[in-house]
């Protein structure tokens, strides 16, 4: 499954989505986890066999979108290519950082997640993001059931630190982490 997550930082004008929308597809993309869209509105449209889901921002701000690609298979099952449907896609939770859309065909059930957590400005002004990634934790352990796959596109906002790597690979900063850490980890 070919996957992609990007901070767009505004995709409120039309030209901006448009191109997107074009390398999405060029570039053969199943899923699409988008942060920063400032959408007025939480809607979903399809253009171009793409589904789009948005979450509204939040007085221009924010806004989470993940798009589907029809026509782009999910997988190989049994030899045979697995794709989604409109009607297989459904939005589950949605707020100005958080987007939440479960997935479900015949052969795959999944979630998948786009969200933008708060950018921690300086040890002594944590509390926001500590606060945000504790709502995330419960948003996903409450809306996403069981042994379901989850799929998450997310601009974390956070530099990696040794303790929390293994899941990430051997690239990660040394030193003090930041007071959001012990949220981040908890998740």
């Amino acid at each position: 499954m070919k996957c992609t997550q990007f901070n767009v930082q505004t995709l409120a004008q039309l030209s901006t989505r448009k191109n997107l929308l074009a390398n999405f597809i060029k570039q053969r993309f199943a899923i699409g986890c988008f942060q920063e869209t400032r959408s007025k509105t939480g809607r979903s449209r399809m253009i171009e066999n793409v589904v789009m889901l948005a979450s509204a921002a939040d007085k221009g701000n924010y806004g989470c979108e993940i798009w589907i690609n029809l026509s782009t298979p999910l997988c190989v099952k049994g030899g045979k290519h697995i794709f989604l449907t409109r009607d297989g896609v459904t939005v589950v939770h949605s707020d100005p950082r958080i987007l939440i859309v479960k997935c479900r065909t015949l052969k795959i059930e999944m979630y998948i997640i786009s969200a933008h957590a708060p950018y921690c400005k300086s040890p002594t002004n944590s509390g926001e993001a500590r606060k945000w990634w504790v709502h995330f934790s419960s948003i996903v352990s409450t809306t996403c059931i069981g042994s379901i796959p989850v799929l998450i596109g997310i601009d974390a906002n956070y530099v990696v630190h040794g303790d929390a790597s293994s899941g990430v690979g051997d690239v990660f900063r040394s030193g003090d982490p930041p007071p959001q850490h012990g949220s981040v980890c908890d998740f």
